[in-house]
């Protein structure tokens, strides 16, 4: 069973990722049920499954990696037809000269042949479509209960793309085949188009395991490859290594194997994995025992873990914390009030350096200082990590919030207190804290002037 985890954040993964080397059209939904960019369509006596009106339902039974896959669910017959696209994140346009293969998982329950397989097509932003082809020219069959990797060539719609710009293509489109009047599902995971490579890929470094009551926490330093697209974690059974994890967020270096009780003993390697499918070698192994935990122990092991969501998945450019995992550019102030507490409890824990500390307090204060959207001194609920613009919490919610503000300003005079040593870094930040505390217009969030009543909000 995977738990790829961070502790009490879910992982929900962006769909619309591109690296140097390919195009990422699925590898997750961040809903459970259907994949927002795609888009079906049946006639009778043909059948596909769709969620809502026109959806690719989605299953979190099957999976290849992640967390779920897409549920292609078909009968094709004579006079009907159907077809599914699939795009990534937005709809967005690709120039598919800088790829060669679409490549994708699938996964069946029963063996399927290949001649009952869908046809394929690409598509472009103007909905332009080029001839079909059969997937059945590039897989024998699908193999039951064995997910299979199947390669496309890209050059079948090169050489023959119809009106459809080669340089904007947003779908791939799974269409009905042979009319054979069978009912068929087919899980599909891992829809990407990719440039082939066989360039050595560097084994990951820093992989370590630190076991405790009932998992073990593994860990690894980020691939200075940026093609890096995943991570096979291998897990010593019976003498042999067996692949028992993949992790398909470069930016999250940590998975938990939960053994479920003290006393177990595992051994692991691990390795990198690009867009194109070109694995590293695999590092060196790594052995952990879980144990029973003391109360200070068991302290010390949630501490850290809460302590790794606001640090390691702080915004890059701000410091602030993410509004939740996959939520991008979006942070909260509320949330990074509780960060910026969390970074106090590091340095006292000894999980990071009190340099490390101020360091990112100094971002984070800098970011609030000068480019935060602020209305009368209070800062809104969210903002754009990146540019420090307002994003509005509802239509109308696009300005101050006293809450979210008061969370961030008990953080921050926490920090002033804690910060107290007499050095360049510190003395900036109780001085930045409090110009920022002092600056919030309290008196203008009051619902009347004769009371202290205050609006929670104010747009």
């Amino acid at each position: 069973m995977k738990k790829t985890i961070l502790y009490i954040f879910l992982f929900v993964i962006s769909c619309g990722l591109t690296y140097s080397q390919g195009f990422i059209f699925f590898t997750d939904s961040p809903s459970s049920s259907y994949y927002d960019p795609s888009y079906g369509i049946a006639g009778s006596p043909s059948y596909l499954e769709l969620f809502s009106i026109n959806k690719c339902p989605v299953d979190t039974v099957h999976f290849y990696s992640g967390i779920n896959s897409l549920r292609l669910h078909w009968l094709s017959k004579a006079g009907g037809s159907w077809g599914m696209a699939i795009a990534a994140d937005g709809w967005v346009g690709h120039d598919i000269n800088q790829v060669d293969s679409i490549i994708f998982m699938a996964y069946s329950d029963v063996t399927i042949d290949s001649s009952q397989l869908p046809e394929m097509f690409i598509e472009d932003l103007n909905n332009n479509k080029t001839p079909k082809e059969y997937i059945s020219k590039y897989v024998d069959s699908i193999k039951a209960k064995t997910w299979q990797r199947i390669s496309v060539p890209l050059s079948i719609f090169k050489n023959n793309p119809g009106s459809t710009n080669l340089t904007e293509i947003k779908t791939i489109y799974f269409c009905q085949g042979k009319s054979n009047g069978v009912e068929h599902i087919v899980y599909l995971d891992e829809i990407i188009m990719i440039k082939a490579d066989s360039t050595p890929i560097p084994i990951p470094t820093g992989f370590t395991a630190t076991a405790y009551d009932s998992h073990i926490d593994l860990t690894w330093d980020a691939s200075p490859d940026t093609n890096v697209y995943a991570y096979f974690i291998y897990k010593l059974e019976d003498s042999t290594y067996k692949r028992f994890a993949i992790i398909t967020t470069p930016d999250i270096r940590i998975y938990d194997d939960f053994v479920g009780s003290p006393g177990i003993t595992a051994t692991y390697e691990i390795s990198a994995v690009t867009i194109s499918g070109n694995e590293s070698a695999l590092s060196s192994p790594v052995t952990a025992t879980t144990y029973s935990m003391t109360d200070d122990q068991l302290l010390t092991m949630l501490e850290g873990a809460t302590f790794r969501y606001f640090w390691d998945y702080a915004h890059p450019v701000c410091g602030l914390a993410r509004e939740r995992l996959g939520s991008g550019n979006t942070v909260t102030i509320g949330g990074s009030g509780f960060g910026v507490m969390a970074i106090l409890v590091g340095v006292y824990r000894n999980f990071i350096t009190r340099e490390q500390g101020i360091q990112r307090m100094l971002k984070i204060l800098d970011f609030l200082s000068t480019k935060a959207d602020r209305f009368h001194g209070a800062f809104p609920h969210w903002l754009d990590g990146n540019t420090g613009k307002v994003i509005p919490f509802s239509p109308q919610d696009d300005g101050g919030d006293l809450v979210e503000t008061g969370f961030m300003m008990e953080g921050l005079l926490t920090a002033r207190q804690f910060f107290n040593q007499n050095s360049t870094g510190e003395d900036s930040i109780r001085s930045m804290i409090t110009n920022l505390w002092q600056s919030v217009d309290w008196n203008f969030y009051r619902r009347y002037p004769t009371n202290y009543a205050l609006y929670w909000h104010w747009s």
